[in-house]
């Protein structure tokens, strides 16, 4: 039913006089903006007039009748009916009339005036529409008492209605801007409803506010969309005005007009100025609460473009306060956004019964049911290769028989893309077959506009295809569009294009690579002939490229030549550029300058893309040119890093040094800002520290200065990692901060997750377990939303390698299970061999030696498998040390000896010297001291060949020890102070602090007290000035040793109590526990005894919950002789009242929670009251 009909229909009648009440209410109350009052009240007195005819003959009465029908009186009345759509009273209209004529008269009027007005009022189409677009509230929701047939005229009006309002609503969208394909409208005539589709997106964006799309070429994701717009315009949940759409089309979409565009709309919505807008518009885009839709991504080739649209995502995604949608749609998953799978929506096109209802019900395509549906389940629901299959169908009659063989030969593809082209090949070729039978004009055209990579004008199809053959061209044209499809026109932009699903496969027809080259070289004519009237960069581009296809070198340099400085400024225009310049002559370009312009741009394309010989010879090319000092500064920069690619420092210092200098010169802040940076990155690889932070620093002054949020990023990054290398933990902690909050900006959770990493690194290194922690469990939950499991496992790691450090073993195998399970999950065999090794350190640490070798050879088959040599030989050590803890020496000595033949056919002579120096430590342990001697001093020499400083200091410090255990203290305190020496002259505080804690061991052995708490305080103030919680724990503990051995209790409890956050720190429970012990032998001898029982209590049930045999034997021994000492009653009843508190309150030690009340008194029960 039309709207027409709706005035007219007998069975509506109720209705439409009910719609003429209210509208003539409203105009005499000025309330119907957008209705053309004059056009209405010349309908009424028409009315009126013919149906008084004979009666009234007054214009003032006819006058006051109006007016009786638009009395404020009536305004509750008619207020019911417009907002809750209740019907009038029957004889609204004689009973108004009958105020200003006779009651006869009015029920003699006014149904001949209503009838009247109706049948005017369905001839005003434009007026008509005004009218039920008002008050399309009371049609739809009226309590309308209609019968069956009037209810289903009802039905139809609303369905036009609903049409009528989604057209009006479309026109409204913010769509078609500069450079923009068309949004291409939904027609319920036209196509299916892709209903598997639109459940799918209305499931994702009922809960969530994004949603990437992909689908292989020709699935119909646009026009998934587009129907998916036409439901919610349909059913009045959203406005037309409040939605932003662009569609990306190959070479025409640039950076510039897309962003002008959408911050445009994101202007006017928001009455902000245009400036305002572009200074943020991705914040800008987060804070709105509008739809957007940005389509054909992968068609944008400027890298500008993915990143706006990149930081627009991130920015939507991290802001809460977002209230519209986002939509992308693209060919693939972006490699640049770290996309979670519920924002993710693969669309595999339509589904069976879908494709079935487009060739049976749409398209009306004769074909016997059973081979319809298998048709239809080949297909894939590709609707661009079915309009191959109906253009087949439908220029000539086919038999069943044919198209059971067509579908049996048909090859399988599926949705996602996978063996698509073959498919597309085999429909197109038959399509093919067919228009050559019987117009094979068709094909003619359709090869001529496969030459054509992008949109374009009519003119342009028609001079190419004369060249073809030609022949009514305007004919075949609409053909194409109108009745096959196989061609697009695009309104907005004004051109026509053949999908690329198609242009590869009529391209490959094109017979011979002389009419390629004829094409190819008229249609280059076109792009150079409007270039001319235009000026526009991308016709000389595209002129260009089409005469190099068509081997006509010269006129493609000619083109380009006057648009190369111009053409590098632009990423997207500099990209197509090189595509050209890679492939033709340069010697053919007329002068230097245009010469130089393109080597340059050459030698950075294959700079960015990895190509550095083929870069340094364009560049080195362009040195011998005469150019401009800035383009020598941007020459000696690429050169740099062409030079520091090949590992080239030496080389590369001077020419940064070069290109700092002229950037300087001429105020080249950003170029100061990238070679700062680099700078940086040299002295780092010289390990020169200091000089490394000044560059980074002045990098990231300058990268703030200028806005340049990536450069502020990545010098944060350096300068914590500088940092953190020399300790500056606070400083470290400082930058990687500042990282976090610009990653949070600029990157999202993914460079969040990252920034919590490093911080987390910097409290694992300073002790700070708990915060630690609680910083990979928050990497953990933000890589989860990003799906990202590498991310994950590696946390999960790093957590079980705290645990493990802690000694809470359960934990640490439980984190490491599920790291493995993610780094199986995501086929990370090195990762798994690392949680391998994790694993067996724990069981190494525990003693439990087979579980520990078999977790050492998994490893070990991981890095066999993978080919992974070094760490090969590497597992043979680590085994070799659990041999060595088992005192099994000779299997520990061959398996060394496997690593050493391993480390000296890689060429490792550092590796080896260090296997040596381990075996030498078998010796020792052993104590074979002149052998270990023998081995130390062969490890030795070749560290000296190698310069190896830090290594020859570390085996003086081991033949240090070596004369210490054969007691030759003369010896042994010469190799400590040649230690000393060496870790002074290589600044290495921790060697410093080492030597002179053995030089003090010695003194302590001596009973030289004095010498002894020298060497000790020495230690003690490097371990202070480098936080080293490990370091301080053992000085502390060493020193309350001396003092204890000296006799001066107190000096000895005090540095006892002050080893013991130390060790916390450290997470060292075993030296807790030493230390504990201690302290409870102390105040044992000061008469505190009951501090000493609970601490000895303590200490047995760390050891007993260890399985550390040995150690609860002990302390077992030690509680007897308390017992000894005190007498059963006195020790019993102290002993009662410490098991009771610690049943109670568990053990605790510091801020550790070592064992929980519950499990405390299980162990005490089964310790002390069993049986």
């Amino acid at each position: 039913m039309n709207s027409a009909s709706f005035f007219v229909s007998p069975v509506l009648s109720t209705l439409s006089h009910n719609i003429i009440a209210a509208l003539l209410y409203d105009l005499g109350m000025e309330d119907a903006a957008g209705i053309d009052r004059q056009a209405v009240e010349t309908i009424f007195f028409d009315s009126v007039t013919r149906a008084a005819d004979g009666i009234l003959k007054s214009a003032r009465t006819k006058q006051k009748i109006l007016e009786s029908l638009q009395d404020k009186t009536l305004e509750p009345e008619i207020a019911k009916l417009r907002v809750q759509g209740i019907p009038l009273r029957e004889d609204y209209f004689p009973e108004q009339f009958s105020r200003v004529i006779s009651s006869a008269n009015a029920r003699k009027i006014a149904p001949e005036f209503l009838e009247l007005f109706r049948e005017k009022l369905a001839a005003n189409e434009t007026l008509l529409r005004q009218i039920i677009w008002k008050y399309r509230t009371p049609i739809q929701q009226g309590q309308w008492q209609i019968n069956g047939s009037g209810q289903q005229e009802l039905a139809e009006l609303m369905e036009a209605l609903r049409g009528q309002q989604v057209r009006q609503e479309l026109e409204y969208i913010h769509a078609n801007g500069p450079g923009s394909g068309q949004l291409e409208h939904w027609d319920h005539d036209k196509y299916v409803l892709p209903v598997r589709g639109l459940r799918q997106m209305e499931i994702n964006l009922a809960s969530e506010s994004l949603m990437y799309i992909t689908g292989a070429p020709g699935c119909g994701k646009s026009l998934l969309v587009s129907a998916y717009l036409h439901n919610l315009l349909f059913n009045k949940f959203l406005e037309g005005k409040d939605i932003y759409y662009y569609r990306f089309v190959r070479g025409l979409s640039g950076y510039q007009a897309f962003t002008e565009n959408l911050g445009q709309f994101l202007a006017n919505k928001s009455g902000a100025s245009p400036e305002t807008v572009a200074g943020d518009l991705p914040r800008t885009l987060a804070q709105s609460q509008y739809f957007f839709v940005i389509d054909d991504l992968h068609q944008a080739e400027d890298p500008e473009i993915l990143d706006v649209v990149r930081r627009i995502w991130i920015e939507v995604e991290k802001f809460p306060g977002f209230g519209g949608k986002l939509i992308v749609i693209d060919r693939q998953k972006p490699g640049n956004i770290p996309l979670s799978d519920k924002y993710y929506y693969h669309y595999r096109g339509l589904s069976g019964a879908e494709r079935s209802a487009l060739v049976r019900d749409k398209w009306q395509l004769q074909m016997p049911r059973p081979l319809a549906r298998q048709l239809s389940k080949k297909f894939v629901g590709n609707p661009q290769l079915l309009l191959l299959l109906r253009g087949w169908w439908i220029i000539e009659h086919h038999t069943d028989t044919e198209l059971e063989r067509f579908i049996d030969e048909m090859p399988l593809a599926d949705a996602g893309g996978k063996n698509l082209e073959r498919l597309r090949d085999y429909v197109a070729q038959h399509c093919y077959d067919a228009f050559e039978r019987n117009d094979s004009r068709l094909n003619s055209f359709l090869k001529a506009a496969s030459v054509f990579r992008l949109p374009e004008q009519e003119y342009f199809f028609d001079q190419v295809y004369e060249k073809i053959g030609g022949g009514d061209f305007q004919v075949l044209l609409e053909k194409l569009v109108d009745e096959y499809g196989l061609m697009k026109y695009d309104e907005n932009l004004n051109r026509y294009r053949l999908p690329d699903l198609f242009g590869e496969f009529f391209y490959n027809a094109i017979s011979g690579i002389q009419m390629r080259r004829i094409l190819h070289h008229s249609a280059g004519q076109l792009y150079r002939r409007r270039f001319e009237q235009t000026g526009e960069i991308t016709d000389a581009i595209e002129g260009a490229r089409h005469f190099r296809i068509a081997e006509r070198e010269e006129e493609a340099v000619r083109l380009i030549e006057p648009v190369l400085g111009e053409a590098g400024n632009r990423e997207q225009h500099l990209r197509q550029l090189l595509g050209i310049l890679e492939k033709v002559n340069l010697d053919l370009f007329d002068n230097d300058q245009a010469r130089l312009a393109a080597l340059y741009h050459r030698g950075k394309f294959y700079l960015q893309n990895g190509l550095f010989r083929e870069a340094e010879a364009d560049f080195s090319a362009c040195q011998h040119l005469e150019g401009s000092e800035t383009l020598r500064g941007e020459i000696s920069y690429a050169m740099g890093l062409i030079a520091r690619a090949g590992g080239r420092v030496d080389e590369a210092y001077p020419l940064f040094e070069q290109a700092l200098e002229i950037y300087r010169q001429n105020g080249n802040r950003p170029g100061m800002g990238e070679v700062y940076a680099r700078l940086g990155e040299l002295h780092l690889i010289r390990d020169e520290y200091d000089r490394a932070f000044e560059a980074v620093e002045k990098s990231l002054e300058i990268g703030l200065e200028i806005g340049d949020r990536e450069g502020a990023l990545h010098a944060y990054n350096t300068l914590g990692w500088i940092s953190k290398e020399k300790a500056d933990w606070d400083a470290a902690e400082r930058f990687y901060r500042k990282s976090l909050e610009l990653s949070e900006d600029l990157h999202g959770l993914g460079g969040a997750a990252q920034a919590l990493n490093n911080l987390a690194q910097i409290r694992e290194v300073r002790g700070e377990w708990e915060q630690a922690l609680e910083l990979y469990h928050k990497e953990i939950r933000l890589n989860e939303k990003l799906n990202d499991w590498m991310g994950m496992a590696k946390a999960y790691q790093r957590i079980g390698d705290i645990y493990r450090r802690l000694e809470s073993p359960a934990q640490a195998i439980s984190f490491y299970q599920q790291s493995q399970a993610l780094f199986e999950k995501t086929e990370d065999l090195n990762g798994l061999a690392s949680v391998y090794h994790g694993i067996a350190q724990i069981y190494h640490g525990r003693e439990e030696w087979e579980s520990a070798m078999g977790y050492y050879q998994k490893s070990q088959e991981i890095y066999e498998k993978t080919n992974n040599l070094d760490a090969y030989g590497e597992s043979f050590s680590q085994m070799a040390a659990v041999y060595k803890a088992m005192k099994e020496w000779e299997r520990a000595l061959d398996l060394y000896d496997k690593c050493l033949e391993i480390k000296e056919k890689l060429g490792d002579s550092r590796g080896a010297a260090e296997i040596y120096r381990k075996i030498g430590d078998i010796y020792f342990e052993r104590g074979e001291l002149e052998h270990a001697i023998e081995v130390y001093e062969r490890s030795l020499k070749t560290r000296e060949a190698q310069g190896d400083s830090a290594g020859i200091a570390e085996l003086f410090f081991a033949l240090g020890n070596v004369f210490k255990a054969d007691r030759q203290w003369k010896k042994s305190l010469d190799f400590y102070q040649k230690s000393l020496q060496l870790f002074e002259r290589l600044n290495d505080e921790p060697g410093m602090a080492r030597a002179n804690v053995a030089r003090g061991n010695i003194y302590h052995e001596l009973k030289d007290w004095a010498h002894a708490i020298e060497f000790y305080q020495k230690a003690l103030v490097i371990y202070n000035k480098l936080h080293n919680a490990k370091g301080l724990a053992g000085i502390h503990y060493s020193i309350g040793n001396m003092y204890h051995d000296s006799a001066k209790w107190d000096l000895a409890l005090e540095h006892y109590r002050k080893s013991l956050p130390m060790f916390e720190k450290a997470a060292d429970l075993f030296g807790m526990a030493q230390a504990l012990g201690n302290i409870s032998s102390l105040e044992f001898e000061r008469k505190e005894h009951i501090a000493a029982i609970s601490k000895q209590v303590e200490i047995l049930l760390f050891f007993q919950e260890q399985n550390r045999r040995e150690m609860v034997d002990r302390v077992l021994a030690n509680l007897v002789s308390c017992h000894q000492e005190l007498g059963a009653d006195t020790f019993q009843a102290l002993l009662n009242n410490c098991l009771d508190k610690i049943a109670k309150e568990g053990v605790i030690w510091g801020a550790i929670k070592l064992i929980p009340p519950d499990k405390a008194g299980k162990m005490i029960k089964r310790l002390f009251f069993a049986s």
